[in-house]
This record gives structure tokens, sequence and C-alpha cells, in this order.
């Protein structure tokens, strides 16, 4: 009927680190804290911690997705006890520093084109979400969905909140995002955007996946599937 609000909508879903920016969060926290003593050594300590984990990740005998669950609350729990405006600062050093000179443009045309063409566009990483937040302001995303910190009373607890968002715990996200919209979005109509196999279930559960800047493995996935394959436009 004419004025009918359409029953489902469509997203354009981007992976963050090596889809949308080559920088790492890890650069940034480096970075801003490396001239810290007590920082140095919970660092170092962090490391010599998941170091057989690294080591095993190196070889193939753990998943890169399992380092990543592994890595990411460790490195977290590196900050703790940082105040609410250290860490806003925090943020903004990543943004300026990190993250905006590594931006691609060419898929930060491809978000502002998903926008103008009325999809529902959203940002979904491992990354902790409050690194997230400048991003969105910038590109206009409609949903971001990061791994979850804890801050108790305006210090950070190096916690992090729920599971760190990579995997099966980024398809779960996306799948409640998809139900929870409104109108609900389709992923059959959907389009996602991603670098490495890592998150393949990602991309295999849109109708249009697409190959950015792809990792050996997911370029030979990619050819196979007939998926497109995003890169340098020259």
């Amino acid at each position: 009927m004419p004025g009918q609000a359409p029953a489902t909508q469509s997203a354009a879903i981007f992976d963050f680190n090596g889809t949308l920016v080559t920088g790492e969060v890890w650069q940034a926290i480096e970075s801003w804290m490396g001239g810290r003593s007590q920082w140095k050594r919970r660092k170092t300590m962090m490391i010599l911690r998941q170091l057989p984990v690294i080591l095993a990740s190196k070889v193939g005998v753990v998943s890169a997705d399992f380092m990543v669950r592994r890595w990411m609350p460790a490195a977290w729990a590196t900050v703790r006890g940082m105040d609410e405006r250290e860490l806003a600062a925090l943020v903004e050093h990543a943004w300026e520093f990190i993250f905006r000179p590594s931006m691609r443009e060419q898929v930060a045309d491809v978000v502002r084109r998903s926008k103008s063409d009325g999809h529902c566009t959203a940002l979904v990483s491992a990354t902790y979400e409050p690194f997230l937040q400048p991003v969105q302001e910038a590109l206009g995303f409609d949903v971001v969905i990061g791994t979850r910190v804890e801050v108790v009373e305006g210090r950070v607890t190096g916690r992090v909140l729920g599971e760190t968002v990579t995997g099966p715990e980024k398809v779960r996200r996306v799948m409640s995002m998809a139900e929870g919209a409104d109108p609900p979005i389709d992923l059959t109509r959907s389009v996602a955007y991603a670098d490495t196999e890592r998150d393949l279930d990602l991309l295999q559960l849109v109708g249009r996946p697409v190959a950015v800047w792809p990792n050996e493995r997911l370029h030979q996935i990619a050819r196979r599937h007939r998926w497109p394959i995003m890169r340098d436009a020259g």
C-alpha cells in the first residue's frame, strides 16, 4: 500500500582493522603509554604470559581468532587505573595519529555512498568500543559494535565486558543487530566488507560479501566463490 513502511531494510557492514584502517589500537596504546615505567612492566608481563599463544598462532597451532580473543582482554588490562579524562585523551590520540592517517579512503567512500543509498551502515570490530566512537562521528555509521570495556567510578578497571567481538561473537552481534533493527535488516540483501578469513563467517552471513585488501587465504576463497575484491584503484 502507498505510504506503508518497508518490511525490511538492507545493511552495509564493515570490519575495522585492515578493512577501513590499517592502524591498530595497540599502536595507539604503545605510543601513548610507552614512556611510563609502570606500563612497561605491565606490558612485559602481559607479553610473557601471552607468548605461548602468540607463537602457537604464528605456526598455525591455534587460530588467529583464538589469538585475538586472548590478546584483546590481556592488552586492555595494561591500562587499568586510567581515569575517564585520560581515556578520552587516549582515544583522541588514537584517532588523530593512528586511525585517521591510516584510513582507506576508497572504503570510507563506500561507507558514505552506502549511507546515501539508504543502507543501514554498521562498523563491527574487536577493537575496544570507545576507540570506534570518533570513527562513527567522522563517517556517520548508524551502528557501531565493538568490544566493551568496563569503567567503574570514573576509572578503567582493565576488564572487557562480555566477549571480544571476533569470530562467532561478531556473527552473533550482527545477527542480534539485524533482528533488533526497525525495520529488521535482511542479511541476504546486505553486504559485508572484510580483509581476512577470520571474518569468513560474517562474509558468508550476507548476500553480498566483499573481500577488501584480502590476505592470501581470503583472496583464494574470494576468487573461488567469485566474490568482489577491492584493492587500490590504480
